[in-house]
């Protein structure tokens, strides 16, 4: 299974809490401050089940939804029109799966990264296609994981998500670990708990262990400790584990933002800016990587640049928590450059004057945060 870039609690994405970059107090420019981590966000899957010979709605079927470690996170029954829907969800990889006799088993991966609403999902009958198997596939490393060990962790999930018992969630993991020692997405659930009680260093710990008992193959457990690091502001921790990130998925954009968030904290602007357009490109609608790179394009100066960046932001979230900022520095960014087209032009009319030499100066330029 391609997992994406966090397991269900954590969400890494751009917030705009605080200021990141240091201004000079004489600069005309002031980027746009922004944070790193949000961890609270919860989505919404909702959904439909149909009967693809019939297209009707069927009522009362079971419909599961897995955690990436193959965990049932959630179970619920379609309504009369064939309607279910799961909450309180976090961003990651699921697995919805229905298993109803006399129809093919539905498998449906789905990656969560905001609400989704609409999934429509068809129940086929096992005659419609002959020769497919009416049972569903189980990984063999599923097969491995001892019984006694899977219970412990969806006790722990249902600790974590649904009563928000953190400390109780954390037993049952470390339970479901003392079974099999390489169930290394109880780690990563650890992990989650331990940021919900404030606790980053045990969460640290607890993704280090995730990723050393996936041989380092984890995907979710790099990119959720690359998120940590960012928290904290450590951009030279966060940097490789979001590149490694990269490495295992480079078809998700989120592996991208993050490290182009970690090499802007190292100041290292060329870079951040190539890691930024990988992901506009991958993602057109992503608003906030157009801020990200708004603040990148002001400390490299590159003034038209910014203005594009947002421009492009506000097309795509016009209302959104920091338009008023973003059309500020918009202003701000079209003043400078303004000034510097009219003292171009004074300059200009100097050197053709008799007595002036008409020399532009770097003062003509407009300043930018060091």
């Amino acid at each position: 299974m391609r997992r994406v870039l966090w397991f269900a609690p954590i969400v890494f994405c751009l917030v705009f809490t605080s200021q990141l970059v240091a201004q000079d107090s004489d600069s005309p420019l002031n980027s746009i401050p922004f944070g790193m981590h949000r961890r609270s966000m919860k989505y919404t899957i909702r959904g439909s089940l149909r009967d693809a010979a019939t297209n009707r709605g069927e009522d009362g079927i079971k419909v599961e939804l897995r955690q990436a470690g193959g965990a049932t996170v959630s179970s619920t029954y379609t309504a009369n029109s064939g309607e279910f829907s799961f909450t309180e969800l976090g961003s990651g990889t699921y697995e919805i799966t229905v298993t109803e006799v006399g129809y093919l088993p539905i498998e449906q991966q789905i990656s969560v990264e905001e609400s989704v609403f609409g999934l429509q999902l068809w129940l086929r009958k096992t005659n419609d296609q002959p020769g497919k198997k009416s049972t569903p596939t189980v990984s063999v490393r599923e097969l491995s994981i001892p019984r006694k060990a899977h219970e412990d962790m969806l006790k722990g999930l249902t600790l974590l998500y649904q009563k928000n018992d953190y400390r109780g969630s954390v037993e049952q993991f470390q339970r479901a670990i003392k079974e099999y020692p390489g169930y290394y997405e109880a780690y990563g659930q650890m992990a989650v708990a331990y940021l919900d009680l404030d606790d980053n260093t045990n969460a640290e710990d607890a993704l280090k262990k995730s990723i050393d008992a996936s041989q380092q193959h984890y995907l979710d457990a790099y990119l959720a400790l690359a998120g940590l690091y960012l928290d904290e502001k450590r951009f030279g921790d966060a940097e490789p584990m979001a590149r490694k990130g990269t490495e295992l998925d480079g078809t998700s954009p989120k592996g991208h933002f993050q490290l182009a968030l970690a090499l802007f904290g190292l100041d290292r602007f060329a870079e951040a800016e190539t890691e930024a357009k990988t992901v506009s490109e991958r993602d057109q609608n992503d608003a906030e990587v157009h801020l990200l790179l708004a603040n990148i394009h002001v400390r490299l100066k590159n003034y038209d640049a910014v203005l594009e960046d947002v421009d492009t932001y506000l097309k795509l979230d016009p209302n959104g928590g920091q338009a008023e900022q973003a059309r500020h520095l918009r202003d701000q960014v079209q003043t400078a450059l303004q000034n510097a087209q009219d003292a171009q032009s004074d300059a200009e009319g100097e050197d053709s004057a008799p007595d002036g030499d008409g020399t532009p100066t770097e003062d003509s330029a407009p300043d930018s945060p060091q």
